[in-house]
């Protein structure tokens, strides 16, 4: 039993030997990992020793920290996160970073002195792939020099990264972050030509920008949103990614990544610029989709803009071939949008002229925009032209109404109010068939609804104010079609195209609405409830479409309420339906 034991053992020591001679195989031959050895943290003091050793390990956590964000940037594609992915058009990755520059980067610290360990023979072949150097600390000021003799020489034949200096950082895990990030970046470049060709400044910038990203998007999500330091982190780094613009070559996740950073500003503190520049930021990126890249390159950006904010159609309540980019967000809320769309429709004048777009609220109840109601309301017919009755459309066009509702009396507002939007009674509604929209009974606050996800259904047609090439690939041949029109919104505040005055709400969007879809719901896709009228926008030049929609006033929401519950005379009124 003895004997056994210790054969046992013996072969336990053989098998150790053989595992550590392997292991020295390995290291001699494969061993491609990168050492963080010392970097001596000297102040006006002297040496710090305690710093000097959680420097190297700070420079370790930064590049895991790093490989993790990046991966999880690239991969986000649903609603959800504070990116919007629908700029991430077909033919376009996310982000192409060689392998090398996350999980291929494999940055240990020496926790022994590598050399102690190397015998005499070994020592003269074989040196470890080691980064150390110098930081120097100064109050509010980190600055480094680096040493690599083995770096790597980037694929373009530019001098490889063997001594550089680090900018001056106000942290030392900051200081350390653009070591991680500059190992990184000469690791990826010596296998990737293309890679090369971006700055290590402009790489390093916007990983130092995805850290904070993903360290504020939290606080920015709560009511109160950034606090004001927050505030000038997130400028900063929008102010700095802006700069690598005019670089020869750009890392296509910067504009995705400065569009990001400024949605994070609270509504009630991000300007109009800033807003016009986060939607520049996202069509630039657009317009990087190899499916593009043969276009002229305005058409190029007219192309983007329609793709990133198309005009889906609608048969019969379902989505008809909606984009790539679209179709993830939009699954899994198919039923609610088929439900909604059953209950918009086409507003015909008495001549079956199409005006415009109305929804059903509440029973026997439509609403729509004043300026739709008015031109319904002058509108004439041709004397030889049998005059009827204005009609709510519900079907995919004027020609292919399913169900014709006739228009009655103004419910809202009774007197000549000056109000965007009317409610209008509808005869013969059959609740079954066309249940009213849910209507979100109060607007949420600005810093909760600016950025969410939203859609109009309206019947959009060929619109003279809008670039024709534009028009062409949002609507193809089919203009007058029931749609579906996706988009966010971007701010909530007042304009001057709705309101002279400009002290009412409005929401604006970016959704690409044309003539015809004014007077259809605004829905909020994750809630499925309306929560404006869209009712008018404007065309800014190379940023597309900007839309306004009407918030629904209280007094307008106190009637629905009203006629939902059957507090008034909320029956439908006697049956004056037709079928086309």
């Amino acid at each position: 039993m003895v004997s056994l034991l210790l054969k046992v053992v013996y072969s336990a020591l053989l098998l150790g030997i053989v595992g550590v001679a392997a292991r020295e195989l390995w290291t001699v031959w494969l061993d491609t990992r990168v050492y963080i050895g010392t970097f001596d943290v000297v102040s006006e003091s002297g040496k710090d020793d305690g710093a000097s050793q959680a420097f190297s390990q700070r420079i370790v956590a930064a590049q895991t920290i790093l490989s993790q964000q990046v991966i999880d940037y690239q991969s986000r594609r649903s609603g959800d996160t504070p990116s919007d992915p629908t700029y991430v058009i077909p033919g376009m990755p996310a982000l192409n970073l060689p392998p090398e520059a996350l999980a291929g980067v494999d940055i240990t610290v020496q926790n022994i002195n590598v050399r102690q360990i190397l015998t005499a023979v070994r020592r003269g072949f074989l040196e470890p792939n080691e980064v150390s150097g110098r930081v120097t600390q100064r109050p509010g000021s980190f600055l480094a020099a680096v040493e690599w003799p083995q770096a790597p020489r980037p694929a373009g034949g530019a001098p490889a990264l063997t001594k550089f200096l680090v900018p001056s950082r106000a942290s030392a895990q900051e200081e350390a972050a653009y070591i991680a990030c500059s190992i990184s970046w000469a690791r990826a470049a010596s296998s990737d030509a293309k890679f090369a060709a971006i700055p290590r400044t402009q790489f390093c910038d916007f990983a130092a920008a995805l850290t904070d990203l993903y360290a504020l998007e939290d606080a920015a999500s709560t009511p109160d949103g950034l606090d004001e330091k927050g505030l000038q982190v997130v400028r900063k780094h929008a102010a700095t990614l802006r700069s690598h613009y005019e670089d020869n070559h750009v890392l296509p996740g910067i504009y995705r990544l400065r569009a990001d950073l400024l949605e994070l500003l609270p509504e009630r503190k991000r300007t109009q610029d800033e807003l016009i520049e986060a939607q520049e930021a996202r069509v630039r990126y657009a317009m990087l989709s190899s499916e593009l890249q043969g276009l002229p390159e305005e058409e190029k950006r007219m192309a983007a803009l329609a793709i990133a904010r198309p005009a889906i159609l609608l048969d019969n309540g379902k989505l008809k071939n909606p984009p790539e980019n679209w179709a993830g967000v939009l699954k899994r809320h198919i039923v609610e949008i088929g439900a909604a769309a059953e209950s918009t429709g086409l507003i015909l004048d008495s001549a079956g002229n199409p005006t415009g777009t109305g929804f059903i609220v509440a029973p026997g109840v439509m609403m729509t925009t004043s300026y739709i109601h008015n031109a319904v309301r002058t509108s004439k017919t041709q004397p030889s032209t049998p005059a009827k009755s204005p009609r709510l459309c519900l079907g995919q066009s004027a020609a292919n109404c399913v169900t014709s509702l006739e228009l009655g009396d103004v419910i809202y507002p009774k007197e000549a109010a000056d109000s965007p939007l009317v409610l209008i009674e509808l005869h013969g509604h059959d609740q079954v068939l066309h249940p009213p929209l849910s209507v979100a009974d109060a607007l949420p606050a600005p810093n909760e609804v600016v950025g969410s996800y939203v859609h109009v259904i309206g019947y959009p047609v060929r619109d003279p104010r809008m670039p024709e090439e534009f028009i062409k690939r949002l609507l193809k041949e089919s203009d007058g079609q029931r749609r579906l029109m996706p988009g966010r919104v971007l701010a909530v505040g007042s304009s001057m195209w709705i309101y002279p005055a400009g002290d009412t709400t409005v929401l604006t969007t970016d959704i690409s609405t044309t003539s015809g879809a004014g007077g259809g719901p605004l829905i909020d896709l994750k809630s499925g409830k309306v929560i404006g009228v869209a009712h008018s926008g404007v065309w800014k030049g190379d940023r597309g479409k900007f839309a306004y929609s009407v918030p629904i006033p209280r007094a307008v929401m106190d009637i629905i309420n009203q006629r939902t519950r059957g507090t008034q005379d909320s029956q439908a009124l006697p049956a004056k339906q037709s079928n086309n």
